[in-house]
């Protein structure tokens, strides 16, 4: 989604500037939004639930440490907006939900059950967005299914991979779940981060 993002800003007429820089140092992230007057974030740093899996304190680290950088620095510089990505990894699979809760689709009024340290991550995130909101800061959450754009390798691609390559060799490839074009996502999150209405920090959390 990051470059997808880079793109999208630069056919809107921004000026992007690239920093190299690390969420989980906080010092860094605040130096960067003072000399680039910075005014909204959207932000999208985070270890995808592969790499999360294998090394968990590292994932920790960035998703949820880097995360609350960004909030804290955001409210700390008293920014406009912060809008990041949480996931669809919040939940568990709509199976399990229909065992647990007797229900059919799985919407957010349902409550969040990762089910794995990725997904316990966003979770994570996602109360401290509501924890940031209630002090004051205009932090608004997005939860993208399985997404799909140019340059990404990594992640939940590889499920679409892995459904090309058995419909060779099978010449049956399932996919299973649902994917957003990033083209399509992008524009909706540059909208929220512009947008002056008030939205919630990230779903419920029940």
């Amino acid at each position: 989604m990051g470059f997808a993002l880079d793109e999208a800003a630069v056919n809107r007429g921004a000026d992007v500037t690239v920093v190299a820089g690390d969420v989980t140092d906080r010092s860094a992230v605040f130096a960067a939004i003072k000399v680039h007057g910075v005014s909204r974030i959207i932000h999208l740093a985070s270890l995808l639930g592969t790499t999360t899996s294998l090394d968990p304190t590292r994932g920790i680290n960035v998703n949820s440490i880097g995360t609350e950088h960004v909030f804290s620095v955001a409210k700390e510089a008293s920014l406009e907006r912060v809008v990041w990505a949480s996931s669809q990894s919040v939940y568990r699979r709509r199976g399990q939900y229909e065992s647990l809760l007797g229900g059919g689709t799985v919407t957010e009024d349902d409550p969040p059950i990762p089910r794995d340290v990725y997904g316990g991550t966003k979770l994570v995130n996602e109360l401290l967005a509501e924890q940031c909101a209630a002090s004051g800061l205009d932090v608004v959450g997005l939860r993208p299914v399985l997404t799909i754009g140019p340059a990404q390798q990594f992640g939940a691609v590889g499920i679409l991979i892995n459904a090309m390559r058995d419909a060779v060799v099978s010449g049956h490839g399932v996919v299973g779940a649902p994917w957003t074009y990033t083209g399509r996502s992008i524009p909706f999150t540059c909208t929220t981060v512009r947008s002056s209405s008030s939205r919630p920090a990230c779903g419920q959390i029940r």
